[in-house]
């Protein structure tokens, strides 16, 4: 165990990983090389990226104001980024494009452009979306942690469908297994999507289980 990047005195400094701040860190993503890290700056309201071969921290998305504005690089507003996912699509750039779950919304930013845009998430207290993950079909997955929902979402047409849990928040805060609205989750708070399997593996926090998913073939095409 050693020490990347920050202190355990909270603040948003960038420069040199020594002496680099952050205000609660939840979310975090690599870049396939291993060489750069993306962090999402929570209590901040910034993207921060880890350059672990020189060893800085630079803010590349977000102006520290609680809003949620689109705009390019430190222009632009974010509402407490939450989870990062880079897109898998085949049909571009390989980790060129992050999507982050931020307050009722998910938003895209396009890394070497520095751009933030929104995407058409239907979002409501109810459907805040938490924990994000991609497939090689350029389609999300995605918890919503209110609702105990697991949705599949397609940025390029906002067409969202569930896949594990109930569409609607009263009552369905508990366990179950069962395919599609017959399964329940207690706070499904993160989870990752295996292309190798067509599935996702789910962090099911207050039921304190690992939850598995199996995905429509359809997401990986």
């Amino acid at each position: 165990m050693s020490l990347i990047a920050g202190d355990k005195k909270q603040g948003s400094v960038d420069g040199a990983c020594a002496v680099a701040a952050f205000k609660v860190i939840y979310g975090l993503v690599c870049v396939r090389g291993g060489d750069r890290l993306f962090a999402a700056d929570y209590q901040n309201h910034k993207i921060r990226s880890v350059d672990l071969e020189t060893q800085t921290v630079t803010t590349v998305a977000g102006n520290g104001k609680r809003h949620s504005k689109d705009g390019g690089g430190q222009k632009c507003s974010i509402i407490q980024p939450r989870k990062l996912a880079f897109d898998r699509s085949r049909s571009i750039k390989p980790e060129s494009v992050l999507y982050i779950t931020s307050g009722h919304g998910i938003r895209r930013f396009e890394i070497d452009a520095a751009e933030m845009t929104t995407c058409e998430w239907r979002g409501s207290t109810e459907l805040d979306p938490w924990a994000i993950d991609a497939t090689p079909s350029g389609h999300l997955i995605v918890s919503c942690l209110n609702a105990n929902t697991i949705y599949s979402f397609d940025p390029r047409t906002c067409e969202h469908a569930v896949l594990a849990g109930p569409e609607v928040k009263s009552g369905s805060a508990c366990y179950a297994n069962g395919s599609g609205s017959n399964a329940r989750f207690d706070r499904p708070i993160a989870l990752v999507v295996v292309e190798h399997e067509r599935c996702a593996y789910i962090c099911d926090v207050s039921n304190h289980r690992i939850r598995h998913i199996t995905l429509p073939a359809s997401l990986f095409y």
